[in-house]
């Protein structure tokens, strides 16, 4: 388990850096580190198997981002294009969004390994799964970092081998459909389920029930989602770590009672290993059906680890167990540690496996089983929402206050009502008895939305924070690690690391002013909050921008505070203006004024400090922070990585 921990910790630190490691030293790093781990097995020192698992870590992240490389666009143009569609989802604004593989661009030799397409929305026809499309669309490459502390797509895309984004203004043309294969005809499937729930249930709750069956959540409404999330419900549409412990738990105990009583002469230990068996089948069905979603993925493998010990006579739930798999979730993608979804799954369950272990004896010693199962399900959902909290508040930069009466209201009714009776109805259709286990979904589905609802409509349901430094989530997941693990007084000091590293968080400040060359916004920080120049454009960059500060701000409201003039003057030292021709009188600027005008491409008279288009250089957004000694310019992104534009 230390050298799982030492492995992630080299995964960070590859992850962390500001430029691309040798190739030739991340084997050697590998190699080192492998070998080393392969000597300390005779010999425990602690020290240096953290620091071999570091190796190993670090090695391989940076081999990992050679291997996927693929061809990205770096020019912004419109370009004709065919592909086929093998994912669908929204955009951030709602549209429809199509994601192309096997593409080829008219006039470019080696063209993107995928393609990601926003297309107009209220089109008649929207291209299939498998539906080889052409499309004349504005391409350019993933865009980097917006906000310091922001979210990296431009990382993200790499390891997607995700090319190019943009838009198509007309319609795609359907031009054929790609030659049948195993995973097209399992996508085809997963559409005909999605169609089938629609015909046999209401369309709000066939969205939810579709989400739940096959990870397709576009048919919810955004009101439905936008509920969900601000009331910490959202992650019961994703198919993750509940969905499948639910599932496979809900096999593995039909399985073995039905078992026993039929065979009750057999032993009872083969009994559990052939319903472990089973429910690994049926949780490898489940992932077929999700499409192979990365949450999915994640939680197959936590779940079959803990099954694969019920077949090797291993205990199921414990912190090696969980360690196991997070390795294996790592060895085959180390870019998983860093999504949100992975860290709050093994966050909540070290915190599960911990704190019922700390209360074991309380639970044995309760003789009602009304109290041990009603306190089982309250010790778990605040288990699981105390440790989720922080990666929560770090990567959505918000503290949902009532997300414990939330989950304690809805939770139980997944795993009592819900999954069974789609499972059931599922079943029992074709026998005429469906609609009787439709409608018992429906009733679970519709109380799950209208908990979501009343709880996110409560005053002060969320409370906003302020994003917090690339490093400090890492520290937290670092003491918190520690603290489970050292067996000794010595423990209370990852306790005492998890404090300092909150502690950090509370004190950062955010920059004062935030510019963007793209879409030529800029952001000033305020007395009343952040102000903007964007009431509607820009809304990606902008929006992070706001959630970031940490203000329930909308863009419209921000936009609505900033100067009606332009330039825009803030106070006598900043001057931003925000258009593409310069003014016809422009004055000389002082040398103690800073002038900020992202669209112009020239240099301005005067010796103030200027931010135009010729300043930005490689990065796409610009940070100023004021500082007794001046102002300090910085990027937002880095470059020099394997993913970042040269």
């Amino acid at each position: 388990m230390w050298f799982v921990l030492g492995y992630t910790c080299g995964i960070a630190g590859l992850f962390s850096l500001w430029f691309e490691p040798a190739y030739f030293w991340l084997w050697c790093c590998l190699g080192i580190g492998l070998l080393a781990s392969i000597v300390l097995r005779k010999g425990f020192l602690l020290p240096l198997v953290l620091l071999s698992g570091s190796l190993v870590g670090f090695g391989w992240a940076g081999l990992r981002a050679h291997f996927v490389e693929a061809p990205k666009l770096f020019v912004s143009q419109t370009y004709d294009l065919t592909g086929t569609v093998f994912r669908a989802d929204q955009s951030f604004s709602g549209a429809p969004r199509l994601w192309l593989s096997d593409v080829h661009l008219i006039g470019l030799s080696e063209p993107p390994a995928r393609i990601r397409v926003s297309i107009p929305k209220d089109l008649e026809f929207i291209p299939s799964i498998g539906s080889r499309i052409s499309v004349s669309a504005v391409l350019s490459a993933p865009m980097p970092k917006s906000d310091p502390n922001g979210y990296d797509f431009e990382r993200a895309a790499w390891f997607l081998r995700l090319g190019g984004v943009g838009y198509a203004r007309a319609p795609p043309v359907l031009i054929g459909t790609a030659p049948d294969t195993l995973r097209l005809k399992l996508d085809r499937f997963r559409e005909g389920i999605g169609l089938f729930l629609k015909r046999h249930m209401k369309p709000r709750s066939a969205g939810f029930a579709q989400a739940l069956m096959v990870g397709d959540r576009s048919d919810i409404s955004p009101e439905d989602l936008d509920a969900l999330r601000a009331s910490n419900l959202a992650h019961l549409l994703a198919i993750s770590g509940l969905h499948m412990g639910l599932l496979t738990a809900l096999v593995f105990g039909t399985c073995r009672l039905s078992l026993l009583l039929t065979f009750s002469r057999m032993n009872a230990r083969y009994i559990k290993k052939i319903a472990a068996f089973t429910a690994l089948i049926a949780g490898l069905v489940y992932l077929a059906l999700s499409g192979f979603g990365i949450a999915t993925q994640r939680a197959f493998v936590m779940v079959g680890v803990m099954l694969v010990a019920i077949l090797l006579d291993r205990p199921a739930i414990s912190l090696r167990s969980l360690a196991l798999a997070g390795l294996i979730l790592l060895v085959l993608q180390p870019e998983n540690l860093l999504h949100a979804g992975f860290q709050m799954s093994f966050a909540a369950t070290s915190a599960l496996v911990v704190g019922f272990e700390a209360t074991r004896t309380w639970f044995q010693r309760r003789s009602s089983t009304l109290v041990r199962e009603g306190g089982a399900i309250v010790l778990s959902s605040a288990l699981a929402g105390a440790a989720t909290a922080p990666v929560a508040a770090f990567h959505f930069n918000r503290l949902i206050l009532f997300g414990l009466a939330a989950n304690l209201c809805t939770v139980p009714l997944m795993g009592l009502v819900i999954i069974p009776s789609l499972i059931l109805a599922c079943l029992f259709t074709p026998l005429g008895f469906g609609f009787v286990f439709f409608h018992a979904a429906e009733i679970g589905i519709d109380w799950i939305l209208t908990v979501a609802h009343f709880t996110s409509s409560r005053p002060n349901a969320i409370r906003w924070v302020q994003s917090a430094p690339e490093f400090v989530l890492g520290v937290i997941a670092f003491g918190w690690t520690f603290f489970i693990l050292w067996k000794g007084q010595f423990k209370w000091v990852g306790a005492l690391i998890v404090f300092l590293a909150l502690y950090v968080w509370s004190m950062s400040s955010r920059p004062d002013i935030l510019v963007s060359k793209r879409s030529g916004a800029v952001g000033v920080l305020t007395e009343n909050g952040r102000v903007v120049n964007k009431a509607r454009a820009a809304r990606f960059e902008v929006t992070q921008w706001l959630d970031n500060d940490g203000l329930s701000l909308s863009q419209e409201a921000s936009a609505a505070s900033w100067p009606d003039r332009n330039p825009a003057q803030f106070g006598t030292n900043l001057l931003v203006y925000s258009g593409s021709r310069a003014p016809k009188h422009w004055l000389p600027c002082k040398a103690d004024q800073i002038v900020i005008a992202p669209k112009l491409n020239f240099k301005l008279s005067g010796e103030c400090l200027q931010i135009t288009g010729q300043s930005f250089g490689p990065y796409e957004t610009l940070t100023i922070t004021y500082k007794k000694t001046g102002p300090i310019v910085r990027p937002a992104s880095k470059t020099g990585r394997l993913w970042q534009r040269p």
